[in-house]
C-alpha cells in the first residue's frame, strides 16, 4: 500500500504482515533508491491508530480495514508487544529452555513477526548466540533468509564462530559480506568465503588491476604525459568490464560502478585505492 504526501515528493509505504505492519518512506517521485524505515506496528498497535506521524489518515484507514477481521494469535506464533513473535523475544533474551519449547511446539521457525529479516536465525546472529543459532538450524530454521552482511557488520571480531555454522548451512556468501570481511581485515572469514566461491578472490585481484591501471593513468598525467595517459585510459574501462562481468552481484555493482565514474570523465580513484589497499592486506 502507498501513499503520497501532499505538496512533497515524499511517499508512504506499509507493508502488511502476518503479524504487523513495516512503514517506509521514499524521497523521489519514480519510486527508485533505498526507502527509509519509519519502524514498524503490531496489528493492535495500528488499530489503535498508534503509528508513525507521516502516515496518511487515508492510508491507516485502508490497513485498519484490511487487518481488523484477522484472529489474534494466541499459540507459539502469537506476538509481544514489541512486535517479536514469542520464537524471536525467546532468542534475544538468550531463553534457550524457551527456545527449545517453542520450537518443539511447532512454532514458524522463519517468522520475523512486525520486524521484516528479522527471523530468530538473524535475531541469533546479531546476538551471536551460537549454541541456539545451531538449535534453530537443526530444527530446520531457513539459512537462506540470513542476511549475513548486516549481522556481521554490528559485530566485533573474531566472526568466524557464529559466521561458519551458517554458511555452512547454505546461508548466501554476497559481495556485500565479502567486502565487510575485508573492511573488518577478517581473514579467517575471508578464507571461508573463498573456500564457497573460489572465483571471487579472482575477481578482487582484477578489481585491484583495474583502479591500479586507472592510477597508473592518472600518474602520467599528473607529470605532463597527456597521450601516454589517453592510452591507458582507453583499455581500463575493458579490464574492469571483465572483472565485474566474472563477479558477484555486489562486487559487479562494484566494477560497474567504477566503469561508469571512467566513462564520465571521473578519474578521481582515492576512495577506491583505499578500499584497494585493504583488499591486498587480506588477499
Amino acid at each position: 500500500m502507498i501513499s503520497s504526501l501532499p505538496g512533497e515528493e515524499t511517499y508512504v509505504r506499509a507493508r502488511v504482515h502476518r503479524g504487523g505492519v513495516m512503514f517506509e518512506t521514499y524521497s523521489t517521485n519514480r519510486m527508485t533508491g533505498d526507502p527509509s524505515s519509519l519502524g514498524s506496528r503490531t496489528i493492535a498497535q495500528v488499530l489503535a491508530g498508534d503509528v508513525p506521524t507521516l502516515v496518511p489518515p487515508d492510508l491507516l484507514a485502508e490497513i485498519q480495514d484490511e487487518v481488523r477481521d484477522r484472529p489474534p494469535d494466541d499459540g507459539p506464533n502469537a506476538l509481544a508487544p514489541d512486535g517479536y513473535t514469542r520464537l524471536g523475544r525467546a532468542v534475544i533474551d538468550g531463553d534457550r529452555a524457551e527456545v527449545t519449547r517453542l520450537i518443539a511446539a511447532g512454532a514458524d521457525l522463519d517468522d520475523d513477526g512486525a520486524h521484516f529479516l528479522d527471523t530468530p536465525l538473524m535475531l541469533a546472529l546479531r546476538g551471536r548466540r551460537v549454541e541456539i543459532m545451531q538449535e534453530l538450524l537443526a530444527a530446520g530454521a531457513d539459512p537462506s533468509k540470513v542476511d549475513l552482511e548486516h549481522g556481521f557488520g554490528g559485530l566485533p571480531g573474531p566472526h568466524l564462530a557464529f559466521i561458519k555454522p551458517l554458511v555452512d548451512a547454505g546461508a548466501p556468501v554476497t559481495g556485500g559480506v565479502i567486502v565487510k570481511a575485508v573492511n573488518y581485515k577478517d581473514r579467517e572469514c575471508l578464507e571461508l568465503f573463498y573456500a564457497k566461491k573460489p572465483y571471487v578472490r579472482t575477481a578482487l585481484k582484477k578489481l585491484i588491476a583495474a583502479v591500479r591501471s586507472i592510477g597508473e593513468a592518472n600518474d602520467a598525467i599528473d607529470h605532463g604525459a597527456r597521450e601516454s595517459a589517453d592510452e591507458m585510459y582507453a583499455s581500463a574501462p575493458e579490464k574492469v568490464r571483465h572483472a565485474w562481468l566474472i563477479s558477484p552481484v555486489e562486487l559487479g555493482q562494484m566494477f560497474r560502478h567504477l566503469e561508469m565514474t571512467m566513462s564520465e570523465g571521473k578519474f578521481d580513484t582515492s576512495r577506491w585505492y583505499e578500499l584497494v589497499e585493504q583488499f591486498e592486506a587480506v588477499l
